[in-house]
C-alpha cells in the first residue's frame, strides 16, 4: 500500500511557522484540581458561545481552539482587576519587539475557577465580525492546555475536566494531538485521504473550533493531493469568500475540489466539496461537531472523535456562486461556473435571493444567521452590477 506522507515536511513547516519565542502563554495559570464542569453553549453560525465570569462579572466568550492565546475586548479591562506586562517576541525574520500582554486574575467557567490567565486585547468595537456576534472575548488554547474538553452537539454542552478518565473515552477513536511547541498549544491532527485503490495520503490539519466549515484545504497542499489522486474535479476561480477577525480575505486564486473519501480517527467521511485557502493552513472546523462528539485531551495529547455513524455520507452539493459580505452588502465572492462569468462579476451586489430582499438587511444579520438558502437546491439571485442594472439568475447545487 502506498503511504505518501506529506507530514514529513508539511507538518514541520506548519508547526514551526506558529512557534513563539520567549513567552509561554499557558504557563503560570492557576488551575484547580479534580474539576469537572459542564456548561451549555449557543451555536451562532458555527461559533460556540458560552457564558464566562471575569472577576465576578458575566461575559460572552467564543470557544475557539484556533486562537493560540485568549483574547478580550480592551474596553472591559477598565472594569477588571488585571496586570499588564511586556514580553520579548522574535518573528520568523529574526526581528525583535516587545508585546504587551494582560493577565486576568480570575476567570470562572461553569463552577470552575482559573486565575492569572494571559490574554491579548483588541478593540472589539472596531471589528464588525466580533460586534455582530455580541461577544466579549475568545477563549484560546493557552487556557485549554491544562484540561480535557468534550463537545457534544446533541446536548449542546462543553465539558471541562482535568481528568479525562471521567469522560469514559474510547482509545480506538483517538489520534495524537500535535502542537507547534510547548509555548504554542494550537492543536493539530493527522487526517487521511483515500484514492480509488484505497491508498492514502496523510495531511496535518489544525483543529479550529472557531471556524464554521468542515474542512478547508491549504492551497500549497493541493498539487500534492492531486498528484496522488485523492482529490478530483478541480475548478479554479478568483475571489474572496472568507471573513476573519481582521476583515475580508483578499481576492486570490481559489480552487473548489471534490474529496471522495476522508478519514478522521478511523471514521470515514464521503463526498466532500471544499474550497482552498491561501497563506494559512488546512483546518477542520466546528461543522465536524455535527457528525459526532469530539474531545480535545490537551493533557495527554490525544484527540477523540466519536461519530454518530461509522460512515458519514456528507455528499455536499454547492451552488456555483459563493457570497460574502463587503462594505455592508451581500456580494458575489466567488464564481465557480465559468459560464456565469459573462453574466455576473465578483463584487456584484446580491439584492435578493428568491423572494427575500437583502438590500436593507443588517450586516450582522447576514453574518450571524447566514443567508437563508441552506436547505434549498435551486435559488434565484437578484444581481445588481456596478452600472446599477439588476438581473435575475437561477442557479442550482451541483
Amino acid at each position: 500500500m502506498k503511504k505518501y506522507i506529506i507530514l514529513t515536511y508539511l507538518l514541520a513547516v506548519t508547526l514551526l511557522s506558529h512557534a513563539q519565542n520567549n513567552f509561554n502563554p499557558s504557563a503560570g495559570i492557576t488551575i484547580p484540581k479534580d474539576y469537572f464542569t459542564e456548561i451549555p453553549y449557543e451555536n451562532m453560525n458555527g461559533k460556540l458561545i458560552i457564558s464566562v465570569e471575569v472577576n465576578g462579572k458575566p461575559y460572552r466568550f467564543v470557544f475557539d481552539t484556533g486562537m493560540s492565546i485568549t483574547m478580550v475586548n480592551k474596553k472591559i479591562l477598565d472594569d477588571l482587576n488585571h496586570s499588564t506586562f511586556s514580553v520579548l517576541s522574535i518573528d520568523q525574520s529574526g526581528k525583535k519587539d516587545s508585546l504587551l500582554v494582560n493577565k486576568l486574575n480570575h476567570i470562572r467557567i461553569g463552577d470552575t475557577d482559573f486565575g492569572e490567565v494571559p490574554v491579548v486585547t483588541v478593540d472589539f468595537d472596531e471589528n464588525p465580525l466580533i460586534k455582530c456576534f455580541n461577544v466579549d472575548g475568545y477563549l484560546g488554547s493557552n487556557l485549554f492546555a491544562h484540561m480535557a474538553i468534550r463537545i457534544s452537539s446533541t446536548e449542546k454542552t462543553i465539558t471541562l475536566t482535568d481528568n479525562s478518565s471521567t469522560l469514559q473515552l474510547n482509545k480506538e477513536q483517538s489520534s495524537e494531538l500535535l502542537f507547534p511547541s510547548e509555548e504554542n498549544r494550537l492543536p493539530f491532527i493527522k487526517i487521511r485521504f483515500f484514492d480509488s485503490d484505497d491508498d492514502y495520503v496523510i495531511e496535518p490539519v489544525q483543529l479550529d473550533a472557531g471556524a464554521n466549515h468542515l474542512y478547508r484545504l491549504q492551497l500549497d497542499h493541493l498539487t500534492t493531493l492531486h498528484e496522488q489522486g485523492v482529490v478530483q474535479d478541480i475548478v479554479k476561480s478568483a475571489g474572496s469568500s472568507s471573513i476573519g477577525l481582521f476583515g475580508n480575505a483578499e481576492v486570490e486564486d481559489m480552487y473548489l475540489v471534490k474529496i471522495p473519501k476522508m478519514e478522521i480517527n478511523g471514521a470515514t467521511l464521503n463526498g466532500l466539496q471544499v474550497e482552498t485557502i491561501e497563506n494559512q493552513y488546512s483546518s477542520i472546523g466546528s461543522s465536524l461537531f455535527d457528525y459526532g462528539t469530539v474531545t480535545f485531551d490537551y493533557i495527554n495529547s490525544l484527540f477523540y472523535f466519536e461519530p454518530f455513524n461509522e460512515v458519514i455520507d456528507v455528499n455536499e452539493k454547492l451552488f456555483p456562486v459563493s457570497p460574502t459580505v463587503s462594505d455592508g452588502k451581500l456580494v458575489v465572492g466567488v464564481i465557480w461556473d465559468a459560464s456565469l462569468e459573462n453574466q455576473i462579476s465578483i463584487g456584484d451586489q446580491i439584492v435578493s435571493i428568491d423572494d427575500i430582499d437583502y438590500t436593507n438587511l443588517e450586516v450582522c444579520e447576514l453574518m450571524v444567521k447566514g443567508v437563508e438558502f441552506k436547505d434549498k437546491n435551486r435559488i434565484t439571485l437578484g444581481i445588481k452590477n456596478r452600472q446599477g442594472n439588476i438581473k435575475q439568475i437561477t442557479i442550482e447545487r451541483r
